[in-house]
Parts: C-alpha cells; sequence; structure tokens
C-alpha cells in the first residue's frame, strides 16, 4: 500500500477507527490481540 492509499484511508476513517489509531500513536493498547482456537 503505497503513502498516499494509506492517508486516503486515514481521511476516510470513522470516529471509531481514528480513535483506535489515536490510542496506537499514544502507545495504548486498547484491544487484546485474538487468540487462534483451532488445529493446525
Amino acid at each position: 500500500m503505497s503513502t498516499e492509499e494509506r492517508l486516503k484511508r486515514l481521511f476516510e476513517a470513522s470516529p471509531d477507527q481514528l480513535g483506535a489509531i489515536d490510542g496506537i500513536l499514544e502507545g495504548k493498547n486498547q484491544t487484546k490481540a485474538a487468540e487462534t482456537v483451532g488445529h493446525f
């Protein structure tokens, strides 16, 4: 993904998505990573 594509997606982000991005940029862990369940 190019820088231009990333910026476009950022400008189109919902308020919830922007809040998550802000949390990442501020170094906060807002959600736990999902655990993988199943057989491989």
